[in-house]
């Protein structure tokens, strides 16, 4: 079921990201980050991470703790996973950088 949402989001990103974090999606992919099927853990680092573009959206991730949530998947085996997850704390943490806080 989540994954199908995560796969919806990323087809129409530029639609979907304010509409997911208006109904507080976005609180609900940091938790799945720690779920034991590798797919949801994916695709929700993978939405994530195109969430993360936006400012508001990038703060609200990171205050509800979205990089700690980030730890357990970058120890991953599952190559997607990995992938997903470096490219989400990569983003996170730059646009971090970038702001100043």
């Amino acid at each position: 079921k989540y994954v199908f949402i995560s796969i919806i989001f990323i087809k129409y990103k530029t639609v979907s990201s304010s509409a997911v974090y208006t109904a507080g999606g976005h609180k609900i992919l940091v938790r799945l980050l720690n779920g034991s099927c590798s797919k949801t853990v994916a695709s929700s680092a993978a939405t994530l991470c195109l969430m993360a573009g936006e400012v508001v959206i990038r703060s609200s991730i990171l205050s509800h703790k979205g990089m700690e949530a980030l730890v357990e998947p970058l120890k991953s085996k599952d190559p997607q996973v990995l992938v997903n997850s470096m490219q989400c704390v990569t983003v996170l943490a730059f646009r971090l950088q970038a702001s100043g806080t």
